[in-house]
């Protein structure tokens, strides 16, 4: 076996040390070569400091991922959502008493008393479909398939 190709297995060697992922006869035969071998000494030191390191910083980063997000009170999101729903009924009423009142105007012609009627039918159900959708998701756990 050639220097180079020796010195790739103890480079190996050093990695598994690291990650205590080495076994006995593995280990015996590292201690023993890292005890004449200066360079694979100080490289085994360093990768030691480096897993320090970077063990530290996920074990920061995992504590501080425990943290839940806040979330609003049961009475926030129920008096949002009575708001949103008030806000609806509202906007539904004007908009029928405006469109009764415009379909009534003889001097506004058809096409645009269509269109007109087309684009607020839209823009109701756009809304509706926001209102509901935030009513049948408001005893939903938003964070639940995060992990924590």
């Amino acid at each position: 076996m050639t220097a180079d190709a020796l010195h790739e297995r103890f480079e190996v060697l050093v990695m598994k040390a690291t990650d205590k992922m080495i076994d006995g006869p593995e280990q015996q035969e590292l201690d023993a070569h890292v005890l004449g071998c200066a360079d694979c000494a100080a490289e085994l030191r360093d990768f030691g400091l480096i897993k320090v390191a970077t063990d530290a910083l996920a074990a920061r980063l995992r504590s501080t991922a425990r943290i839940a997000p806040p979330r609003p009170r049961q009475a926030e999101r129920t008096i949002t959502t009575v708001a949103l729903l008030a806000i609806l009924v509202g906007a539904l009423m004007l908009m029928g008493f405006g469109i009764r009142m415009y379909w009534i105007d003889m001097t506004i012609p058809t096409i645009v008393k269509l269109g007109s009627t087309l684009v607020g039918g839209g823009l109701a159900v756009l809304m509706s479909m926001l209102v509901f959708g935030r009513i049948r998701d408001a005893g939903k756990d938003a964070y639940k398939e995060v992990d924590r």
